[in-house]
């Protein structure tokens, strides 16, 4: 007579807690087998289908889960510090960086107003020292880490140094001042562009309001240039190779 197969899955928590019996040595068909917990092993004295036989529990590790990034001990002192520089600079400077942002509003629409501005020392200074307080603000704000900051403020430098070189070079042989002048009403309208790039924090969407003053830039550039009796060629090649270009990398870099 034939004994009745008894399957023991371990790992099975609704399987019954039996204990595995094995075949005495007289019995000629046996087909109980056994699997260990401890061991890959299966013994079995008939080829039985491992796949089918185990119909246990299956454990699913397919699912991920993130761990948000803790800030370091001194990132977090780094952060301090930087805020404090600004602070302290906003609070020396706050009459000159409060009257470079209106006057960078206040020149944004008529090109004559953009030249008294950049005519007058001390309209130009305050422009200059509210363009040094809010852009690396926006910068700082919008770097997840110390590093980023540092990163995005040598970029900076360095796209402003070539910048403002290719636009001597520009004058120099053009002999005039036009592309420099085109480049120093820029910081009005990143001044603008400042206060929308900090709503990013609050939400993407409201960021998207630096649009404007970007649109207000090109139609400003356009009039600088052209009414110099420049060509479109010379236009287009300033907003693609000294705006565009270095607007793309920060953008690559902090998104």
């Amino acid at each position: 007579m034939l004994q009745h197969t008894v399957i023991y899955n371990p790992y099975d928590s609704l399987a019954p807690a039996l204990k595995p019996e094995f075949p005495d040595q007289g019995n000629a068909a046996c087909n109980t087998f056994y699997l260990d917990r401890d061991s890959s092993a299966v013994a079995s004295d008939s080829s039985v289908n491992i796949a089918k036989a185990w119909n246990g529990t299956k454990l699913s590790t397919g699912a991920t889960v993130e761990i948000p990034k803790v800030k370091m001990m001194s990132e977090r002192y780094v952060d301090l510090g930087i805020v404090l520089v600004l602070v302290i600079f906003f609070l020396v400077a706050t009459e000159r960086i409060i009257e470079g942002l209106g006057r960078a509003f206040w020149a944004s629409l008529l090109v004559k107003r953009q030249i008294e501005v950049d005519d007058d020392l001390s309209w130009s200074s305050s422009r200059d020292i509210a363009f040094f307080f809010f852009f690396p603000t926006v910068v700082f704000a919008l770097s997840p880490a110390p590093e980023y900051f540092v990163l995005a403020l040598g970029l900076i430098a360095l796209g402003l140094a070539l910048k403002y070189g290719i636009l001597s070079v520009l004058d120099y042989v053009n002999r005039t001042s036009v592309f420099k002048f085109a480049g120093r009403v820029g910081a009005n309208y990143l001044i603008m562009a400042s206060p929308f790039l900090l709503l990013y924090k609050i939400s993407p969407y409201l960021s998207l309001l630096c649009i404007i003053p970007a649109v207000l830039y090109l139609v400003m550039v356009s009039r600088i240039i052209l009414k110099n009796n420049f060509s479109v060629y010379f236009y287009i090649l300033y907003i693609c190779t000294l705006e565009l270009l270095p607007a793309a990398v920060l953008i690559r870099l902090f998104v």
